[in-house]
């Protein structure tokens, strides 16, 4: 990992700022020599940060005293750090960065500019809309009860502010479908970082084990000439399957997701479109939604060959047990001196108590053999995460299929499809990524069920 990436902290002044990758193992205790009674952090050079990265970071903030900011933070953390009930409560967002809108016919351009979220509060309650103006025109992309703190959850603004006659007669209805794509948008986007979670965590594991592999078969050579070692190799090809399948799969997520995240775009443009009259327009969208998030299906198997192939290749790997044995089967008269420093420079084993004896160097020997062992059961528990990602997305083709069945009734009672979508939320929330993304979007589908897992938790159903 290069130094750009690496997680790393430095303080200038009261500015406490964060670089690199934000991910669960990221080492937070370098923070401790630096926190006071009134903290900023700087989150400007944080490149990236998973989930759980971020559910560390934030449970660290929660235990700190005093005043805690955070300042220029990227839309990529603020996407998911404003799903977390902390935030606002335990400590607050300086200035966000937020995409704009670049021109009056509602072309989409690159341009991101950090906002003070006072700013923004002020705006927002001035002339409370669900979609924000700044001052020179620009118009921000999201809701604002989904990118202004002091709004999250309010939906207090006047129909008749809203510039669309359809919008203002339906307004209950216009906020079901924008609010439910706008969930359904993040989950995509988490699913994507729980691909990525998962190659990242599973190429070191399995290049850790490789290394381990290694240093036993070379140890093995030496003390039986007869040996081939074969696991090593094998490994790496391992390590090579899980990264071109994971790569596959995440370049089919990210494309859904720019394809839903445009949908949402094109649903605030209509709102604010004088000549959106009918709800033919709207209903359009929601036929290119359903057949976005159809073209998932074909990641389902996709999704359980990965694990499966995974564990199939790792479970004919596990030659531990046949190894323990060639180990115990060796007799101490048989090793020469050579041999037995050979095997201790390979092994990595520096123990000076158990330098030129076999059985003290075979006792760590095992126990190495035992770690890589421990490491092979930690991928087939990790395996799991692609049962996980399956059935997220299964949910929301499930839901996708329920809009379908809407729009083929010709838009035919939108209240109890919106029923039907919020009870399939409700029964099958999986992960806390899920669980929080419902309660900020949907939170009228959170309702009903007692979901009170902790943060990491897996939700059963």
């Amino acid at each position: 990992m290069g130094i750009q990436k690496r997680f790393r902290v430095h303080k200038t002044g009261e500015t406490i700022q964060l670089h690199g990758i934000i991910t669960d193992t990221s080492n937070l205790k370098v923070l401790d020599e630096m926190v006071s009674d009134s903290n900023v952090f700087d989150c400007s050079q944080v490149v990236s940060a998973s989930w759980n990265g971020l559910l560390r970071l934030d449970a660290y903030l929660s235990k700190l005293s005093g005043q805690i900011t955070l300042t220029h933070v990227p839309y990529h953390l603020f996407q998911y750090l404003r799903l977390l009930p902390n935030v606002g409560q335990k400590y607050v967002l300086g200035d966000i960065e937020l995409t704009l809108l670049g021109s009056a016919d509602g072309s989409i351009t690159c341009q991101t500019r950090f906002l003070n979220t006072a700013v923004l509060n002020t705006l927002a309650h001035t002339d409370p809309k669900p979609f924000i103006h700044l001052e020179d025109g620009a118009q921000l992309i999201g809701r604002d009860s989904f990118i202004c703190p002091a709004r999250f959850g309010s939906r207090d603004y006047q129909p008749s502010s809203l510039k669309s006659a359809w919008y203002q007669q339906n307004t209950e209805q216009f906020d079901f479908w924008y609010d439910y794509v706008s969930f359904a948008n993040i989950t995509l986007s988490l699913a994507m970082d729980l691909v990525q979670s998962q190659e990242s965590t599973l190429e070191t594991l399995l290049k850790d084990i490789e290394l381990g592999v290694t240093s036993i078969e070379t140890s093995l050579g030496l003390l039986m000439p007869s040996f081939k070692a074969t696991g090593a190799q094998s490994l790496g090809n391992v390590t090579e399957f899980v990264k071109k399948a994971c790569d596959t799969l995440g370049s089919i997520l990210e494309k859904s997701g720019k394809e839903v995240s445009d949908i949402l775009v094109r649903m605030q443009l209509l709102a604010g479109n004088g000549d959106f009259l009918q709800a033919d327009a709207l209903y359009k969208l929601l036929r290119e939604f359903g057949e976005t998030v159809s073209t998932l299906y074909t990641t389902l198997t996709s999704i359980e060959e990965i694990g499966a192939s995974t564990g199939q290749q790792i479970s004919n790997l596990s030659r531990i047990g046949s190894y323990k044995a060639m180990i115990l089967g060796l007799k101490p008269e048989a090793i020469s001196e050579e041999t037995l420093n050979a095997v201790r420079e390979t092994m990595d084993i520096m123990d000076p108590l158990s330098e030129g004896d076999w059985t003290e160097t075979r006792t760590e020997f095992l126990q190495h053999l035992e770690g890589v062992d421990q490491s092979l059961s930690k991928i087939i528990i990790l395996l799991q995460g692609f049962d996980l990602l399956r059935q997220i997305l299964e949910h929301r083709l499930h839901e996708g299929e329920a809009i379908q069945d809407f729009l083929k009734r010709g838009g035919a009672d939108w209240r109890g499809t919106k029923a039907a979508v919020y009870s399939l939320v409700n029964r099958t929330l999986v992960t806390d990524q899920e669980k929080y993304s419902c309660e900020f979007f949907i939170p009228e589908a959170a309702r009903g069920e007692d979901n009170n897992q902790k943060p990491g938790d897996i939700l059963l159903f």
